[in-house]
């Protein structure tokens, strides 16, 4: 992007429920919006979790929200003068992106949009628990026609992996994680898969 508009790229963190997290300066450093946001960093599992208090929305507020990044808050003045605190990221959640055995990665959206077009769909969840199977959970009242199930697949095996295996079951419920979000792509590798 630099090379082709000619210009300083900085990078800014935020999601799709907390837009404005923080900002990278000029010297590289994120620094934290503590005017919309409260951000803290929590030591859950041995790893360094953000935890994101929104000071903006007061329509359905996100308080102490565990947002599956990892990352920490840095002590210390930046060289750009900035009064905001500083911050690093670690990974992004990390457990949403689908990963096939060659090591090729997948982000969640193609996954999100996986599914455009298709009628009678209330809730969906991809799983990924092996490095060549991916299985579908549907809320779907009439369920999808075989065309467009072989559809599914055929674009799965075309685009992420010709190995793939796509699996689709129609569930009653997908439930909620603790903190009440639906996550639509799940990656859960286990031990004894061979994970890249």
């Amino acid at each position: 992007m630099e090379q082709a508009f000619q210009c300083k790229v900085f990078n800014q963190y935020g999601s799709r429920e907390i837009p404005n997290i923080a900002c990278e300066c000029r010297h590289g450093n994120q620094h934290v919006f503590t005017d919309m946001v409260y951000l803290e960093s929590l030591k859950i599992d041995n790893e360094d979790r953000l935890i994101i208090t929104s000071l903006t929305n007061r329509v359905m507020p996100f308080i102490r929200y565990e947002i599956g990044d990892s990352g920490r808050l840095k002590e210390g003045n930046c060289a750009c003068g900035s009064p905001f605190p500083m911050m690093e990221m670690g990974l992004c959640r990390s457990n949403d992106i689908i990963k096939t055995r060659s090591g090729k990665s997948i982000y969640p959206s193609y996954f999100i949009h996986l599914l455009d077009g298709l009628a009678d769909i209330q809730q969906y969840q991809f799983i990924q628990s092996e490095p060549d199977k991916i299985t579908l959970n549907l809320v779907s009242p009439s369920g999808l026609s075989s065309e467009a199930m072989s559809s599914l697949r055929a674009r799965v095996r075309r685009d992420v992996d010709e190995n793939m295996v796509l699996e689709i079951n129609r569930v009653d419920e997908i439930k909620r994680t603790i903190s009440g979000k639906h996550r639509f792509v799940i990656s859960q590798p286990t031990r004894s898969s061979a994970w890249p």
